[in-house]
């Protein structure tokens, strides 16, 4: 026999030693099989998982931005910068301000202008007071009075992620108080004038009837013209305390 050949116990196990390879390469690959397959399984349920959280963020999302957009008060988001995030539908019929202005600065936007001799108003300043009212100017050079509430936007942690601005249009219900004062200061007027003029025409009353009774006895006489010049402004002065 050759070196180049093997013997027959050489070839046999040979042979056991590569199937005893195979084997093992064999259950290897079936294992990694089944990890791969648990790994899959797993991949797709992670993202079966974050596909349904996404939705619902997304829902969520959805929901929260058609309650903002259906809130008859303007409301606007700001910044730690003082940057506007959010505008919602309200905010911009009340300002005549659109989409455009998010990303701008809050002061920019919003004109604020001071009621009578106060300064000009800030958010930092607004935040502190309970129900403030500001006039606003708009893009068409008109003005309108806010009433408004500023409250800082809290995150998590208590940090504070920038502002939120709640505001109302009360310009027709300021006029509506300042008719109604002015209506309040009327009637006052009107009753010590009803006052007044009674607390006058009854003296005047007594007066026209002696004024009346002298003018007959004096008929004839020298002062019967002086008696009813008498009776006379008597009876001007109970014509305007009536008319009062």
């Amino acid at each position: 026999m050759s070196e180049n050949q093997l013997s027959e116990s050489e070839l046999r196990q040979a042979m056991s030693l590569f199937e005893e390879s195979t084997s093992r390469l064999r259950d290897s690959y079936g294992r990694l099989q089944a990890e791969v397959a648990e790994m899959r399984r797993k991949l797709e349920a992670k993202d079966r998982e974050l596909g349904a959280s996404r939705a619902e963020r997304d829902r969520l999302a959805g929901y929260l931005e058609h309650l903002l957009e259906s809130v008859p008060s303007g409301v606007v988001a700001v910044d730690p910068e003082g940057r506007i995030t959010t505008l919602n539908r309200a905010a911009q019929e009340i300002t005549g301000l659109d989409a455009a202005a998010v990303g701008g600065r809050f002061q920019e936007a919003f004109p604020l202008l001071p009621l009578g001799d106060e300064p000009a108003p800030t958010l930092a300043g607004l935040e502190e007071q309970p129900r403030p009212v500001v006039e606003f100017r708009r893009s068409d050079d008109q003005t309108a009075q806010l009433g408004l509430r500023v409250s800082p936007f809290l995150g998590d942690g208590g940090e504070v992620l920038g502002r939120v601005v709640v505001f109302q249009d009360v310009t027709r219900l300021r006029r509506l108080e300042a008719q109604e004062s002015r209506n309040r200061r009327l009637v006052s007027m009107g009753e010590m004038a009803a006052g007044i003029a009674h607390e006058i025409r009854n003296p005047l009353g007594s007066l026209e009837l002696f004024a009346s009774h002298l003018l007959e006895e004096l008929r004839g006489s020298a002062h019967e013209e002086l008696a009813g010049q008498v009776l006379k402004g008597i009876q001007n002065l109970s014509r305007i305390s009536g008319n009062l």
